[in-house]
């Protein structure tokens, strides 16, 4: 049996998804199981993400030192449809107190870092 690669497989997975097929998780999650190539998911879901931005549909995580209110949520929302051109968009929040404040958005393939921690250690990189 040959083994598909992991491109592939995301290929497949974000196509099964767009269609509806939400039970292809399932299946996927059986396959690397089965082919004991389980240590490969974190990269494979970003393999996913990727091809499911190629086909216009963006996800993104969002974190920030507090839970965004409704109008930073649509101002992130607006910003990445239109940079990304984005058909679709889907957006995990997460809190983390660490950042102080601003936000981080990362995709499959883009970070932006506007955190007051990166300023911050910015700042600190400049000192002599």
């Amino acid at each position: 049996m040959s083994s598909l690669s992991r491109r592939q497989l995301a290929n497949y997975t974000a196509e099964q998804l767009l269609a509806g097929r939400h039970e292809v998780v399932s299946e996927l999650a059986a396959y690397l199981l089965q082919a004991r190539r389980t240590k490969e998911l974190d990269v494979l879901v970003m393999d996913i993400e990727a091809a499911l931005m190629n086909r216009g549909v963006v996800v993104a995580d969002v974190s920030s030192a507090r839970s965004l209110g409704l109008t930073a949520k649509e101002e992130v929302a607006t910003t990445l449809r239109r940079a990304f051109q984005a058909q679709e968009l889907h957006i995990r929040e997460h809190v983390e107190p660490s950042l102080l404040g601003g936000v981080m958005v990362q995709t499959a393939d883009h970070e932006f870092d506007g955190t007051l921690r990166k300023t911050l250690n910015q700042l600190k990189a400049l000192k002599v």
